[in-house]
């Protein structure tokens, strides 16, 4: 489902698809910036960032789709310590690294 919304944002041309990282990017900064506009900063944008990694970090880890666990960390990552338990966010950084690490030596 999270695939199909991610296409129309790109046809949309609201998102643009990076096929060197396979993640995707904002087509703009105004654009990254407006999203962000509709979110306050401070703990409603922090709860929202933490909820984003949460259904990612789940999808992620059913569907193998890495990227959502790269995503989740650097959500995670950009949160105080008070929204997430620092032993399971050094485990989620450290499965991302090593994933990443794998890929790159077999590059």
């Amino acid at each position: 489902e999270l695939s199909r919304y991610l296409k129309r944002a790109v046809s949309e041309g609201l998102l643009r698809y990076v096929s060197i990282s396979g993640k995707y990017a904002f087509a703009h900064d105004r654009i990254q910036e407006a999203a962000y506009s509709y979110v306050p900063q401070g703990e409603d944008r922090d709860q929202l960032r933490v909820q984003i990694a949460t259904l990612l970090v789940d999808r992620g880890s059913y569907s193998r789709e890495e990227w959502m666990l790269s995503v989740a960390v650097h959500h995670l990552n950009s949160v105080p310590t008070r929204y997430t338990s620092p032993n399971d966010l050094a485990r989620l950084n450290l499965r991302v690294a090593k994933l990443f690490a794998s890929k790159a030596a077999f590059s």
